[in-house]
């Protein structure tokens, strides 16, 4: 995955503003896989193993990763990549919603 140390940055230091993140893996992942994966990477925030689509399924039926969503606190969905995620864009959206604001 091209985007783990990128998204690790954006965890680690927009998570103490609010930013919750949450990987979730496809159904056709293995989970001993995802579990090894995350355990190998040292990936900080969850992983979430999606064995039966549903989670795919209720986002418009994701299927092609990687995918980014960003979900504003309301649970509207303010920004869906597929491919590469763009940081620097989705760091401006997810500004506004961050305790504190955009940084200074």
């Amino acid at each position: 995955m091209e985007e783990l140390p990128d998204l690790v940055r954006l965890y680690r230091e927009l998570g103490p503003r609010g930013l919750e993140l949450v990987a979730v893996a496809m159904p056709y992942d293995p989970p001993l896989a995802v579990q090894t994966f995350v355990r190998e990477r040292g990936v900080p925030y969850p992983v979430a193993l999606d064995v039966d689509g549903r989670v795919a399924g209720a986002f418009a039926g994701i299927k092609v990763i990687p995918t980014t969503l960003l979900i504003d606190p309301e649970g509207h969905i303010v920004y869906r990549e597929t491919g590469k995620l763009d940081i620097a864009r989705a760091r401006r959206i997810m500004a506004p919603f961050l305790e504190n604001g955009p940084p200074r």
